[in-house]
């Protein structure tokens, strides 16, 4: 992983200027073609529900999140509920509504769930249960599916 790459990110997330954004979105672009799957819970961690004005950012991040193989983008994506709940929820909503949409990353998400800490999937399971379905009632089989290793 390139401290390079993480400290332009970090820099240029004030999104102040145009310069800002542009460094942003060719850093987010530079950390996806990587495919170091380690920078997929730093790009993710820049998520931010307050930032309204800069949604298209926002996509991009997810967009290019959504470019690692689905299992390191699934794990990463469990690995960031407990600092994105609060922060990004909406997105963290969004996220997990793509997720579910479809079967294969079910499968990969429940798998992934089953396998980490107890404690860690107390997190995951709070947030679906307490957070996620409140907003999605219709994804409650999955929900339950997903929870029952």
């Amino acid at each position: 992983m390139s401290n390079n790459l993480v400290s332009k990110l970090t820099s240029a997330s004030k999104l102040e200027t145009d310069e800002d954004i542009d460094l942003f979105f060719d850093t987010i672009q530079n950390m996806a073609l990587s495919k170091n799957s380690e920078y997929i819970a730093i790009m993710l961690s820049y998520l931010d529900d307050n930032f309204n004005t800069y949604n298209d950012v926002m996509s991009t991040i997810i967009g290019m999140a959504e470019t690692f193989p689905a299992q390191d983008y699934v794990k990463a994506v469990i690995q960031s509920i407990n600092p994105l709940k609060t922060k990004a929820a909406d997105w963290l909503e969004y996220i997990h509504t793509g997720i579910f949409n479809t079967e294969s990353y079910i499968e990969i998400y429940k798998k992934t769930f089953c396998s980490i800490p107890e404690n860690e999937q107390l997190i995951v399971k709070d947030y679906l249960t307490n957070q996620f379905l409140k907003n999605k009632h219709e994804k409650k089989d999955v929900v339950e599916y997903i929870i029952s290793c």
